[in-house]
């Protein structure tokens, strides 16, 4: 049996994931609130809250006793250890600009793809209950990444998902002062990279968050515990937002900065080398365009488009007793090129030589993701109203 012709059944229901829904429902009630306060939209609040679900996914796939960067310029008598996922000592980068290369802690291709896509439809599951909305998500297959069914309506929305974070904050660790032998005799070590922690189960971890000082960034630590067991990052996240008060507040207010800087490609703002895709300064390659953040890497788009065309065209061939929508999510939206790449066949429609009869259909019925939507039915309209972002 074709997929199209089992799309009742298709796909799969996501494992419970109690230690995420303690984050998502500590944080959602409180949306509206931080983006009134903050004055900015309660899409960037659901983009930042999906950059640190990820994160603490990432944490709890990555860290390791080794790959860590010691760091002793910016605080001499306190040095640090962290654990990057970009190649940029993170402590320089926010203290004064200065990019020092060290080895990021990305999580294998294979890993990001499995922790972007199910975090997007976790998250999109929360939002949804939240608000009311009685939508069955599911992860797809081939070749399809998501079922999302209305079973009042008897709505169905699938196609593909295109996501990845803007930036994922390193780990932070306390560190003696650490010395090392020259010719002219013991000297500071001012930097190193993959340097080991050896009693990580033991070591309070927190992440390290950017502040604004006046006109300057530093830093600041939110403590996370130790790495107790496979959801301490998890567990972490939700202790500390229900402890320390301005803990997502600080997050937020860096994360709309971060994405400022990305959109524009600010190269001299020190938080333009923590995100993701943010390219190379002089011989150091911080971030390459393989990580670009949600769905704004440009194959990514290509792959996209055209997946979305072969699942229209595999799927509507027959009259379907349901309502049937096709589209792309993401958490971000292609933000440095969405007027080059969609803007272009946003209007455009197809329909089939040999089946006149059956008219044209959209491109896409859909692209959303929290920072911008573009929907073209009214069902779409609804179970996705919950961002006040462009349209």
């Amino acid at each position: 049996m074709a997929w199209h012709e089992n799309i009742e059944h298709l796909g799969y229901k996501l494992e419970p994931h109690p230690e995420f829904q303690a984050i998502t429902r500590l944080i959602l009630p409180q949306g509206a609130k931080y983006a009134q306060e903050l004055n900015i939209s309660t899409g960037i609040v659901f983009a930042a809250l999906y950059d640190l679900l990820v994160s603490a996914a990432y944490y709890q796939e990555s860290i390791a006793n080794v790959g860590w960067m010691y760091c002793a310029k910016v605080s001499p008598n306190a040095p640090i250890l962290t654990f990057p996922f970009v190649n940029a000592c993170p402590v320089c980068t926010i203290a004064n600009g200065e990019i020092v290369k060290c080895t990021g802690n990305k999580p294998e291709s294979g890993k990001i793809g499995k922790i972007t896509s199910e975090t997007l439809l976790r998250l999109l599951e929360e939002i949804f209950q939240m608000n009311g909305q009685n939508c069955i998500i599911k992860t797809g297959q081939e070749p399809i990444d998501f079922v999302i069914t209305d079973t009042e309506r008897r709505a169905y929305l699938l196609g593909e998902i295109k996501a990845a974070p803007l930036v994922v904050l390193p780990l932070a660790a306390d560190s003696e002062v650490w010395q090392e032998s020259k010719p002219h005799g013991i000297v500071p070590v001012q930097h190193k990279d993959k340097a080991a922690v050896n009693s990580l189960a033991n070591t309070p971890l927190s992440m390290l968050i950017p502040v604004r000082d006046r006109d300057r960034w530093s830093y600041r630590r939110v403590p996370l515990g130790v790495k107790s067991d496979k959801n301490w990052a998890f567990e972490g996240f939700a202790s500390a937002l229900q402890h320390d008060g301005t803990f997502f507040r600080d997050y937020l207010l860096f994360w709309k900065n971060a994405l400022n800087v990305y959109e524009t490609k600010d190269r001299t703002h020190p938080l333009y080398w923590l995100t993701n895709g943010c390219g190379s300064k002089g011989s150091i390659n911080v971030s390459d365009s393989k990580t670009s953040v949600g769905m704004d890497r440009t194959d990514d788009i290509k792959k996209g488009i055209y997946q979305l065309l072969k699942i229209g065209a595999e799927s509507r061939k027959n009259d379907l007793p349901y309502s049937l929508t096709i589209a792309l999510i993401s958490n971000i939206h292609a933000i440095r090129h969405y007027d080059d790449y969609f803007q272009p066949v946003e209007d455009l429609v197809w329909g089939y030589d040999s089946m006149r009869d059956k008219g044209l259909f959209h491109l896409y019925d859909g692209l959303f993701s929290f920072t911008r939507k573009s929907l073209k039915t009214h069902w779409l309209s609804t179970i996705f109203a919950f961002t006040d972002d462009r349209s």
